[in-house]
């Protein structure tokens, strides 16, 4: 590997790496222009004495080789491939690097594939990443399909979770506010 080169390693897909088994490596420029400024922030590690500036690599374990692939697809070439696919992914990588351009593009594909059937999902997911934006968007699309969400698995599901009590109110009301709207 040239100096130039850093090799960053995933996991999930077999390879021959000297690093571990299991992983994928990824040979990318260590002084690259990126499509974003804050992931450079992590070239700082190779300024220093850490690990990562001896052996020539960053090991990351915490994201699936393919959306790590993806989410480097957008560092470097400001593309991602099958977006509708791995929105939520490359939204929780976006925000762990910082990569504020990416958590947008996350977020519109994930509120345009808004659906009664994944919108109980979609609110939790938002709530769990503080995703307020997409919070909003999805409790108004479930305000305009209550009689839909209210018949699917996920709302079945969601109404025997810990979080039952508290969502199935806020829905309640919202339900009991439009129905008083209705028939006034």
């Amino acid at each position: 590997m040239a100096q130039d080169q850093l090799a960053i390693i995933g996991p999930n897909v077999k390879d021959t790496s000297p690093y571990c088994k299991d992983t994928l490596q990824i040979h990318v420029l260590k002084n690259n222009h990126c499509n974003e400024k804050p992931f450079l922030h992590y070239s700082k590690r190779f300024q220093t004495e850490m690990k990562e500036k001896q052996e020539n690599h960053v090991k990351i374990e915490d994201i699936e080789a393919n959306i790590f692939q993806e989410f480097l697809r957008y560092v470097y070439t400001n593309t991602v491939n099958d977006l509708n696919t791995h929105a939520e992914e490359l939204y929780a990588a976006a925000d762990k690097y910082d990569l504020p351009k990416l958590k947008s593009i996350c977020i519109d594909e994930l509120s345009r594939s808004l659906n009664s059937e994944n919108a109980i999902h979609m609110f939790l997911f938002s709530d769990e990443n503080n995703v307020t934006i997409l919070k909003d968007r999805t409790m108004e699309f479930i305000k305009k399909h209550m009689n839909l969400i209210f018949q699917t698995e996920g709302y079945k599901s969601l109404c025997q979770s810990p979080k039952a009590y508290f969502i199935q109110e806020i829905f309640q009301a919202t339900f009991d506010y439009l129905n008083a709207l209705i028939y006034s």
